[in-house]
């Protein structure tokens, strides 16, 4: 029998979590969001029922019982701007309560993804891949030596194929395409950007790292940078001073 699975933050597009969850046959017990307890009552018809912090309180016999009961999914998203870095700053937090309270954290996969060769990252197979992970109908993985971290988002027409090796906490928004790379941790990829097949080199994507929408990938990114649909790398820290 499958245990309840509780989110842990929100965002937009909850309702798609809730669907995948429901299809792959989870009963969901409700969000865990300090922002919203008390104030708001529901959440894409999913009841708010808890402050995430609860779960670090060893005296909360509630939050107790959920960590030995239940699974956990965290929600909410990060976009890799140094903007919004609040974003960033709140999915961070949520992970590390998952991660100190040793809470059974699972993947949420759309049965209509496409995965071929799908194992834990334990296994010996090709495909391996972590916890916390969310992939969204219409992505699309194949198992040639493909290797993928925690806490990932692969939404639609997502493509992963042989030779990706990826973090954790990385962010693949629509109509991606990432093969013949190694990408760091908290790393965003715009939509429609892609490892160009002109690459002359092995890509490495760094930490923090964002690739902006239609980039096509043809050199390295190092770390805190972006890589801008005109071919450029430029230093976040760079950018967003020159913007202040």
């Amino acid at each position: 029998m499958n245990r309840p699975i509780i989110f842990v933050g929100s965002r937009q597009g909850m309702a798609q979590l809730a669907v995948v969850a429901d299809l792959s046959g989870m009963q969901i017990l409700g969000i865990l969001d300090h922002h919203y307890y008390g104030n708001t009552d529901t959440i894409a018809d999913i009841p708010v029922i808890g402050d995430e912090r609860w779960l670090l309180d060893p005296e909360n016999a509630q939050a107790k019982s959920w960590i030995e009961e239940c699974d956990f999914f965290p929600a909410n998203y990060h976009n890799g701007s140094m903007v919004h870095q609040s974003l960033d700053i709140l999915r961070s937090e949520r992970i590390d309560i998952l991660e100190q309270v040793g809470a059974n954290v699972v993947n949420l996969i759309h049965p209509e993804s496409k995965l071929y060769g799908l194992t834990s990252r334990y296994s010996d197979n090709s495909f391996k891949f972590g916890k916390g992970n969310f992939i969204d109908q219409g992505a699309t993985f194949h198992n040639d030596q493909v290797t993928i971290g925690d806490y990932c988002c692969f939404t639609w027409g997502t493509k992963i194929s042989h030779g990706a090796n990826i973090g954790n906490n990385c962010i693949f928004t629509p109509n991606t395409f990432y093969q013949e790379c190694d990408i760091g941790n908290n790393v965003f990829l715009g939509y429609n950007s892609e490892i160009s097949p002109f690459a002359k080199e092995r890509i490495s994507i760094g930490d923090q790292a964002t690739v902006w929408s239609k980039a096509s990938v043809q050199k390295s990114v190092p770390a805190n940078s972006i890589y801008t649909n005109k071919d450029r790398i430029v230093s976040k820290k760079a950018l967003y001073s020159t913007n202040e």
